[in-house]
């Protein structure tokens, strides 16, 4: 054997870059490795058992007679104690859990039948009250339909730094277990939690008030008191908040404490209200945020939109910030064309942010912009490398950006692939300046209007030399008949526009506008 091969690091890098161990040839391969020596057999069994989704395998690693395999038509076997587990029973099963480093615990379909019964028993058993999985990481536990929380001290390693708790709270004994989660796991830099239940909203507090060194949070539900202890911790860098309630309103109050959130560089904020957005970034001036990303039920009118894009570039680092994300969660949502349209003047507080690489803004209304609009913001966001302005759908009025726009693009924005945009392409451009070395490869053009498909195509590759795919939206069958029919026809006169680029680029890598219209 190659020398190199008795370096333990090199085994280690060359077991964990085989192929995914989900699927059925990656564990026999994997397998294969741990019995050619027992050198190889330490880094090779720790990537086969490094992550499991189900209790299945390693309780199999216990006694043949311990558990019945109970098999049910058109479902996942389950588990059944034969007997009770004796001492001697732990010895395989522990030799195995020290390779556990992520472990998914689920109540949904067959895993509830298959972790109801032994549950009890795992507690029972392990009368040392030591956690199963020693060297745990991560522990996601979604348990929602049955009430297992009281099970959960079985897998709270002292190792673990991952933690997703997705239950329900039914008890004061509930609630003490969460408390003691940050005392019992003091690693935990990554924690997200939804818990729900007559005292969900108390849970989450209760936790909370006990982190002190994470790094990424993730909740549902968020009271005063909370975001009072969040914006005080100095480790945190990612804050995700899910349907925050909708009596927060002392974010004055909360900012006089301190310098709020001082280390906060990612700010994910769902299902939320602008009131609540415009108090949070209105709390703190000099945010340092890179990302910024805002998802709301309903779609937004124009006025609130112009109050986020205010407030952030009146109190954002404008250096910083490299994303933004502002959408509607819901693309059947039905704005009123009048109030949710979004202009250059509603736009334009973002051109601020010139270190800008991703934008996606979906306000469901679409954009009221033209070609000088989209050069001004090719000017201001130089860097982009995606850029999606949702169109409204066919519900608005036709984009009065031309393919001239899609041109000061190419002339401005260097590093941009993935561009997302509707337009009106019925007119083609003749005297535009070619040979720009544009990088984009894929266009989206959602309900754009088109007339003829190979002049579209010819000036597109004059501008973008790279383009490999052009799509529309989906057929929306919700509109009225006249706008479904126009749809229709955009629809199909696209798909001849990508049908083409593609025969193009594999017969001619740099076609001339003859071999476009022949």
């Amino acid at each position: 054997m190659h020398r190199a091969l008795r370096i333990l690091e090199i085994v280690e890098a060359v077991c964990a870059h085989l192929p995914p161990y989900s699927s059925p040839s990656a564990r026999s391969t994997l397998y294969s490795v741990a019995l050619v020596c027992r050198f190889f057999s330490g880094p090779a069994l720790d990537v086969l058992w490094s992550t499991q989704y189900s209790l299945v395998n390693i309780l199999s690693c216990m006694p043949a007679g311990l558990w019945e395999m109970v098999r049910f038509e058109n479902r996942k076997p389950s588990m059944r104690a034969q007997r009770a587990i004796k001492l001697g029973d732990w010895t395989r099963f522990n030799l195995y859990a020290r390779r556990v480093r992520a472990l998914v615990i689920t109540d949904n379909g067959s895993e509830a039948d298959i972790c109801s019964p032994i549950f009890k028993m795992l507690s029972l058993s392990n009368t040392s009250q030591e956690t199963l999985f020693p060297k745990l990481r991560m522990l996601h536990w979604q348990t929602v339909q049955r009430h297992w929380l009281s099970y959960a001290p079985l897998f709270l390693s002292s190792s673990l730094e991952s933690i997703s708790l997705v239950t329900v709270i039914t008890s004061y004994a509930h609630l003490a277990l969460l408390a003691v989660v940050p005392a019992l796991c003091p690693l935990l830099t990554r924690v997200e939690i939804c818990t729900s239940g007559r005292l969900g909203h108390l849970a989450k507090s209760v936790m909370l008030s006990k982190l002190k060194h994470v790094n990424h949070l993730s909740i549902e539900g968020i009271l005063e008191s909370d975001l009072a202890h969040l914006a005080q911790l100095p480790s945190l860098t990612s804050l995700s908040v899910k349907q925050p309630s909708d009596s927060i309103d002392k974010f004055e109050f909360v900012a006089r404490q301190a310098t709020p959130f001082t280390s906060l560089q990612e700010l994910t904020l769902d299902h939320d209200s602008i009131p609540f957005v415009v108090g949070l970034l209105g709390m703190k001036h000099g945010w340092s945020l890179r990302r910024l990303s805002y998802t709301t039920r309903n779609a937004p009118l124009a006025a609130d939109t112009a109050k986020v894009f205010a407030v952030l570039k009146a109190n954002c680092n404008h250096s910083s910030l490299t994303h933004i994300r502002y959408s509607i969660s819901r693309t059947n949502v039905l704005p009123d064309p009048n109030d949710g349209v979004i202009e250059q003047d509603t736009l334009r507080p973002l051109f601020a942010f010139r270190s800008l690489r991703e934008v996606v803004l979906h306000p469901g209304s679409g954009f009221d912009l033209d070609d000088s609009d989209i050069d001004a913001l090719a000017r201001a966001w130089p860097q982009l490398y995606m850029l999606h302005l949702h169109g409204s759908g066919f519900r608005c009025p036709a984009s009065r950006v031309t393919l001239r726009g899609l041109h000061s693009l190419s002339k401005h924005c260097h590093s941009l692939v993935d561009l997302k945009i509707s337009l009106d392409a019925s007119v083609v451009f003749c005297q535009d300046d070619t040979g720009i070395d544009a990088p984009l490869q894929k266009l989206s053009v959602e309900d754009s209007i088109i007339t003829e498909a190979a002049p579209v195509v010819a000036y597109l590759l004059r501008i973008f030399p790279s383009i490999r795919l052009v799509t529309t939206m989906a057929r929306q069958f919700v509109l009225p008949q006249r706008e479904f029919q126009q749809q229709c026809r955009m629809y199909d006169l696209w798909n001849q526009v990508h049908r083409m680029l593609g025969q193009i680029q594999r017969h001619s890598p740099h076609p001339t506008e003859s071999s476009i219209q022949g």
